[in-house]
């Protein structure tokens, strides 16, 4: 498949933005489906896993829906409390290309001057269901 294939991706993707809210989205989703196939394979619902973590029901929607904020603590209390030890790992791109656009984009593009204090903020048009956020550190 080339890139032209996937236009939609390929829009996202232009920008350094785009590409860091694409991937925090991969990450969420992946999580939390990972979250839900061992509830379904140990047979725990989502009343008991608030039980085991102290938390409310909501806060378990909130969390399985992606609207929570999800730490690297909260993930690692919901897998312990599953009987489960996480260990996240890193996975380059199989696409030279897609290492290549990745290198160019976080090479910060979009770098303000050397007496600006703000970045750059390119639009970015997300189709409904798709959140992008902003991670303030």
């Amino acid at each position: 498949m080339t890139s032209s294939d996937h236009p939609f991706t390929d829009r996202i993707t232009r920008t350094k933005a785009g590409l860091l809210a694409w991937h925090q989205e991969r990450v969420i989703f992946e999580t939390t489906e990972m979250i839900c196939r061992l509830l379904e394979r140990e047979g725990i619902s989502r009343s008991e896993l608030a039980e085991r973590l102290e938390k409310s029901p909501g806060f378990i929607s909130q969390l399985l829906d992606g609207t929570a904020n999800m730490t690297i603590r909260t993930i690692s209390d919901v897998f312990t409390v599953l009987g489960y030890e996480y260990h996240p790992r890193a996975v380059r791109p199989i696409s030279g290309q897609a290492v290549a656009q990745t290198s160019r984009l976080l090479q910060w593009p979009m770098a303000p001057s050397p007496n600006s204090t703000e970045w750059g903020s390119p639009e970015i048009t997300l189709p409904a269901g798709i959140r992008a956020t902003k991670s303030i550190a």
